[in-house]
């Protein structure tokens, strides 16, 4: 699960599922239930005091992520997964809105593949590509119009 929001405004964070607690205690039809919330304060036992008239607000964006085996790197447009083994990279990629266009995988400061890509909610793209050495991997996804969708880089 990916929680985009701006860090300064909003501190709390809970996600919650009731595993082998009666659906009914949350929900009136037996569904199952699964509970995201984002606050003001880091915890619900943590206090704030809004003078009169004022007024605490803030956008984010929560989204799910599968198919990448985790993320090492997620914003508002997707979520981005780099491994590295034997002498291979793995560039594993989910986004929140269909992207077609490029992703530039980049190891040790250098574009090491440029890769094709369309990718969707739900249809996550797992690309494996070589590589002669080791290094700090980094990558850059660009859609079809040339707007910088993510970029992600490790000590580059």
């Amino acid at each position: 699960m990916v929680r985009v929001y701006p860090v300064g405004a909003a501190l709390g964070s809970k996600a919650f599922a009731g595993p082998g607690l009666d659906p009914g205690l949350w929900t009136d039809d037996g569904s199952a239930y699964f509970e995201l919330w984002g606050g003001l304060l880091p915890t619900f036992w943590n206090n704030a005091t809004l003078d009169p008239g004022a007024s605490v607000g803030w956008t984010e964006r929560w989204y799910a992520v599968s198919g990448i085996g985790g993320y090492d790197f997620a914003n508002e447009n997707g979520a981005v997964r780099l491994t590295q083994a034997d002498g291979r990279i793995t560039l594993a990629l989910a986004t929140t809105t269909r992207v077609y266009g490029t992703a530039i995988v980049r190891q040790s400061g250098q574009n090491v593949a440029r890769i094709s890509i369309a990718v969707a909610p739900g249809h996550p793209l797992r690309q494996t590509v070589g590589s002669s050495e080791s290094g700090p991997l980094g990558v850059q996804v660009i859609d079809t119009q040339g707007t910088v969708v993510l970029v992600y880089s490790v000590n580059e």
